[in-house]
């Protein structure tokens, strides 16, 4: 989901918010077990993130919560934040 112009103040500004789902093989599950690291069948992901440009310098904060981090079942569920700058030349 994408929304634009958050702020009417500020017409450059972007809200966005997504989900992904990635799956592990067979073949890569069978390897992680005779390797003594069973994987989870998947890993999943939920973001938010914010941009807003002020002149040449576009800022972008991210945050990510993720479920079954690389499929490995000894980590527990993560939380993952950043900040993207831009700057237009």
């Amino acid at each position: 989901m994408l929304i634009q112009q958050v702020f009417e103040s500020r017409p450059n500004s972007a809200l966005s918010s997504g989900a992904n789902q990635a799956w592990f093989g067979d073949k890569a599950r069978a390897n992680a077990i005779d390797a003594g690291a069973p994987l989870r069948r998947s890993e999943s992901a939920l973001e938010l993130t914010y941009a807003d440009t002020f002149g040449p310098i576009t800022l972008q904060p991210d945050l990510q919560y993720v479920i079954n981090p690389a499929g490995d079942e000894a980590i527990g569920h993560a939380i993952v934040a950043a900040l993207r700058v831009s700057v237009a030349f």
